[in-house]
């Protein structure tokens, strides 16, 4: 139950917390789709491993349950906490990419030039940019999620009729 009351008009919480503020609510929204856009130019599978280190993090109940590329295996999901100790599902580039979301959900004042410096080696200017972005949009609606109650029920769902992807070097 949210913190705060809102519609009971069959939505579910979060949605009906982030449209009972159109001002808030509407750039809200637009920056999740921006985030899931394919236009985002963070690949799809970093974008998903970020996702779940920072809901671990955040403690955010429905985004560490949701499996948005359920082809991964539960293993991708399931470890993504201890990631360094699991080169066999996570590549470097994966690694770099969640030590930065890990930094930026934890202790941000720690990333710096030899993070970027690491993430450069994998990744252009365009996606360290939108890891960025992507990074600050779920740490901070995650949070924002958890402390308002809202993350029994989330917005985001899993791609629809979605094709497996083949991951070099990760068997799912």
């Amino acid at each position: 139950m949210a913190r705060i009351p809102l519609a009971d008009d069959g939505r579910i919480e979060s949605r009906a917390f982030y449209t009972s503020y159109p001002a808030l609510g509407a750039p809200s929204e637009a920056l999740l789709v921006a985030v899931y856009s394919p236009d985002n130019p963070l690949p799809p599978l970093v974008r998903e491993a970020v996702r779940m280190r920072i809901a671990v993090a955040n403690d955010c109940l429905v985004c560490r349950g949701a499996r948005l590329m359920p082809e991964l295996g539960e293993a991708f999901y399931d470890n993504i906490g201890a990631f360094r100790d699991h080169p066999e599902l996570y590549g470097p580039e994966i690694q770099a990419a969640v030590e930065f979301a890990e930094l930026f959900a934890t202790d941000h004042l720690a990333i710096d030039e030899t993070h970027f410096a690491q993430l450069s080696t994998f990744f252009s200017d365009d996606q360290v940019a939108a890891l960025g972005v992507s990074c600050a949009y779920f740490s901070a609606f995650g949070r924002l999620t958890r402390v308002m109650m809202l993350d029994h029920a989330c917005p985001i769902e899993p791609p629809l009729k979605r094709e497996p992807i083949a991951i070099p070097g990760f068997a799912a």
